[in-house]
């Protein structure tokens, strides 16, 4: 018997749902009824209280295990991606698989781009930003942010986050991180002139989604740590101004070193100087959001809500344009990957962030090195961190960073649990929010920036993820002609044909399946998907 019968048979044994008007009432309902059976045989059962779990090895992809029971039973023993599947089996899977569940194209694009967004800037090297984030939970625990320096117009800020445990987190960071960084960023001039009268110092050209619609920035606990960071700055820069332990200026260097080697010398410092100021920012934020968990106040809303964005966690990655200079910064498992045009016309990709998972040997390495040799096989398990986190750095997460007593301290009296009891809880703190940060000179080669959560990097590769936003933007910069007869399905946003291809490409039946997931079957399948593109355009940069 043929692939193509037996695939044909074990479809037509699916059960087939009753023809149902599409209706919001009803629609995922049908779907989720018809489908049951498949799902409670391979759907992961979680412990209720226990959120970290989400993220466990045992969590199934959907790449492997959708459809199970459908088309993906036989995907899920080949290592052809599904998109490839129609042309691998010469059939056309839109035509062949017309369930009465299945979304028209129409649904499908109104699903994908509910979030979608993108921005000109036109400034500088860069041209202009894709985004989009299509989640899977609900509500979604991504973030995203774009964001201009108001006390460097030239520079630029553009961020993903990938929460667990919740929203609150994500969004705390989302809304604060670029005002910690600029901040850091701040000239001497500025720094140690006369103090500033507004300590926000970012202009936020995305607005991150949050359905309590809570704005951190505005919460006076939450500007009233922003200020006191700027004192601190300022206090420190003034004490190496006095001791003349300041860095060394470009005028110094081109004395004792001559003028070229000055002018590389001034550009190591201005780049050691960057990467250390983000990376200060990461770890200062992260400090005032353990230590906001525990004031207290008249205002118990924004008292619950500074808590919860502590004992929750999210992972951040942060790409700072400025020039032709990029420094990306990483806390966790998101990604930042970045599409190559040679000058022979090949594409490539060059990852510029490090996952800080388990299955980084340095990163385990370095987890390890920091507790005793006996408490190695506690650590970590279960690729995990104490058996319970997945990604090795993040922000909050203050149960794996607080001592004993401290959690005792916060969490009995709220009748919360913590991490006092567990018996492999011994040397904290297990966790940090110190970012990897790597500084790239951009090439004339360098056409786009991927930045995204692993909700894309779970389905995608690297080299597929470029090779899409460059099939992306070459088919809608040809012949307007042709963009005129282009399918309903077809998405312009570089980020929407990321999630796209992510959930199964031209496999009509596998993304039409996805999308029909309902909440929270939804969760074993796929993570939320957050995704930015940041554009380059060299015409405006002079030759060097």
């Amino acid at each position: 018997m043929s692939a193509i019968s037996s695939i044909t048979g074990i479809i037509k044994r699916l059960p087939r749902p009753p023809v149902v008007q599409r209706s919001n009432s009803t629609y995922f309902s049908e779907v989720k009824k018809s489908f049951s059976g498949h799902f409670s045989s391979i759907r992961v059962e979680r412990k209720a209280n226990d959120f970290w779990s989400r993220r466990g090895p045992t969590v199934l992809s959907y790449r492997g295990l959708a459809n199970h029971g459908g088309i993906a039973l036989w995907q899920s023993s080949s290592c052809i991606r599904p998109q490839a599947h129609a042309n691998f089996l010469k059939m056309n899977t839109r035509n062949s698989y017309n369930e009465p569940w299945m979304m028209s194209d129409e649904e499908v694009r109104d699903i994908i781009t509910e979030n979608e967004c993108a921005g000109k800037l036109q400034l500088g090297i860069v041209s202009k930003f894709e985004s989009n984030l299509l989640p899977s939970n609900n509500p979604t625990e991504d973030r995203r942010f774009v964001t201009k320096l108001l006390q460097d117009r030239d520079a630029f800020l553009f961020g993903v986050l990938d929460g667990h445990g919740g929203s609150s987190c994500a969004h705390n960071v989302s809304q604060r991180l670029s005002d910690y960084i600029g901040l850091s960023l701040l000239p001497n001039e500025i720094l140690l002139g006369p103090m500033l009268k507004k300590f926000l110092c970012s202009e936020h050209l995305l607005a991150s989604n949050s359905p309590s619609n809570y704005y951190y920035r505005e919460d006076p606990v939450c500007y009233e740590s922003l200020k006191s960071y700027y004192l601190e700055l300022r206090r420190i820069q003034k004490r190496h101004d006095v001791s003349g332990t300041m860095a060394p200026t470009f005028v110094h260097l081109q004395e004792t070193h001559g003028h070229k080697r000055a002018v590389v010398d001034a550009k190591e410092e201005q780049v050691s100087q960057t990467m250390g100021a983000i990376s200060r920012a990461f770890l200062r934020l992260d400090e005032d959001l353990s230590y906001e968990a525990s004031i207290e106040g008249e205002d118990k809303e924004a008292e619950e809500h500074r808590f919860k964005a502590a004992t929750s966690g999210a992972c951040a990655l942060v790409a700072y344009v400025k020039g032709t200079e990029l420094t990306v910064a990483n806390c966790g498992d998101c990604r930042a990957v970045l599409g190559v045009q040679s000058e022979d016309g090949q594409w490539s990709a060059l990852q510029l962030s490090t996952d800080h998972t388990a299955r980084n040997p340095r990163e385990v390495q370095r987890v390890l090195s920091e507790h005793p040799p006996e408490e190695a096989s506690t650590t970590l398990k279960y690729e995990r961190l104490l058996g319970r986190l997945a990604p090795l750095r993040a922000f909050g997460d203050v149960r794996f960073k607080w001592s004993k007593k401290k959690q005792e301290e916060v969490f009995n009296p709220k009748g919360d649990k913590s991490f006092a009891d567990m018996a492999e809880f011994l040397t904290p703190p297990y966790l940090a929010a110190e970012p990897e940060v790597t500084s790239y000179q951009l090439q004339r080669t360098d056409k786009f920036l991927i930045l995204a959560t692993d909700g894309l990097w779970d389905m995608l590769s690297n080299e597929e993820a470029v090779a899409f936003v460059k099939e992306n933007l070459q088919k809608h910069n040809s012949d307007p002609e042709i963009q005129d007869r282009e399918p309903i399905l077809d998405l312009k946003n570089s980020a929407s044909c990321l999630i796209k291809e992510a959930l199964g490409g031209e496999d009509h039946f596998s993304v039409s399946m996805s999308l029909s997931l309902p909440y929270p079957d939804v969760r074993s399948y796929r993570d939320d998907i957050t995704v930015t593109v940041v554009h380059f355009d060299w015409s405006n940069v002079a030759l060097e």
